[in-house]
């Protein structure tokens, strides 16, 4: 129950380990080369690390119990995986995860503290997992110095109480340049360029993953980020990299203004996921402005759904619209169109019709830009 001051590194060799129930503080690194994870089963008190650069390695996991990274700006770097059992406290720090995993198993929202400190993970390996048993969100503070504000953070809300494990990583990278394997076995690159066609353009900038290790509870995922972000795109939804398809699917995210978060650096934006994720992939990028392929539209003037409406179509001010009937003949035609066809038949504004189109299939050519493939 000592409080213990170590002006060096903390090592364990051969079988040896200890039981804290005070508090130990170290200035340099930690290194578990035992047969066990250095920390008895029973121990529930507290190690700070608090030097500046500071490694925790070895040759087998440590199992802490409370966890406390001080000195503001300072860098924690793991050398293999970790496990906290009661409480991560980052404060201002940065726990580099490198190419492993940093594991809270304690599923209480309140294990993992942090000020203005966050989760940064240079490997597409390494990821910061929780445990969760609640449907309520699980914050998961993920950031990299790269980006402007650092954090883009995530917010995953599990669909039952049941056990489960979530890891969540962001990645300031380009991800048609990152090398290596996802948790999910997602082999990189990933692409841009290889998306199905109604996905605009990608985010280079920086990516997600998002995974559910271990449970049977699905999870929604918020993802929040910065108007910053949008200096080239505004961007309306999240794709997902298809490993069966190897390419980028959109994953029907909705982009929203952000609630007040000061916990995650005041984000403006957040993506909602509108189901729940199914987790066989999970690497995700914001993507421009989708186009909803509409299939249907009843204009009979009772003032719901009247009117052939394309969401997302204000993004792309030079398009242009054909719409045939079932013999080819063309029904309506406008350039831009702005979402305003009610159904009579008309080409080019003229009307060809005084009568309204017929209840009929309908087929439709909508070009976006020049740069763009027609749907």
């Amino acid at each position: 129950t000592a409080i213990i001051n170590v002006l060096g590194t903390v090592q364990y060799d051969n079988s040896s380990s200890s039981e804290i129930d005070g508090e130990v503080t170290l200035t340099e690194d930690w290194i578990n080369n035992s047969i066990s994870t250095g920390l008895t089963a029973t121990s529930n008190g507290k190690v700070i690390f608090s030097g500046i650069n500071q490694n925790i390695g070895g040759t087998n996991t440590t199992r802490f119990y409370d966890l406390e990274f001080l000195t503001s700006g300072s860098v924690k770097s793991t050398l293999i995986n970790m496990e906290v059992a009661n409480s991560l406290n980052l404060t201002d720090a940065v726990l580099q995860t490198n190419s492993y995993y940093t594991h809270i198993t304690n599923p209480s929202l309140s294990s993992l503290l942090w000020t203005n400190g966050y989760v940064e993970s240079n490997d597409l390996a390494g990821y910061l997992l929780r445990s969760t048993n609640s449907t309520n969100s699980y914050a998961f503070p993920v950031g990299n110095f790269d980006l402007v504000n650092s954090l883009r953070a995530v917010e995953i809300d599990p669909t039952s109480s049941d056990s489960s494990v979530y890891g969540v990583r962001v990645s300031a990278e380009n991800p048609s340049v990152v090398s290596g394997v996802s948790a999910a076995g997602s082999t990189s690159p990933f692409s841009v360029n290889d998306k199905e066609l109604r996905l605009g353009e990608l985010n280079t900038y920086f990516f997600h993953n998002m995974y559910k290790f271990y449970g049977n509870s699905n999870a929604t995922a918020k993802v929040y980020f910065y108007d910053s972000d949008e200096t080239d795109y505004l961007y309306g939804s999240m794709a997902k990299w298809s490993s069966s398809e190897n390419k980028w699917l959109d994953d029907y995210f909705s982009i929203r203004n952000s609630p007040l978060k000061p916990e995650f650096k005041g984000p403006d934006k957040v993506a909602v996921s509108k189901r729940v994720l199914t987790h066989e992939d999970d690497v995700y990028t914001l993507a421009r402005q989708k186009i909803l392929a509409i299939t249907s539209f009843t204009p009979n003037n009772d003032g719901f759904n009247d009117f052939f409406e394309i969401p997302g179509l204000e993004y792309y001010p030079n398009n242009k619209l054909e719409v045939y009937n079932r013999w080819g003949e063309l029904v309506y035609s406008a350039s831009p169109y702005t979402n305003d066809w009610d159904g009579t038949n008309r080409s080019n504004g003229l009307k060809l019709q005084s009568d309204m189109s017929q209840e009929d299939t309908y087929f439709y050519i909508l070009t976006l830009d020049e740069t763009t493939d027609p749907i």
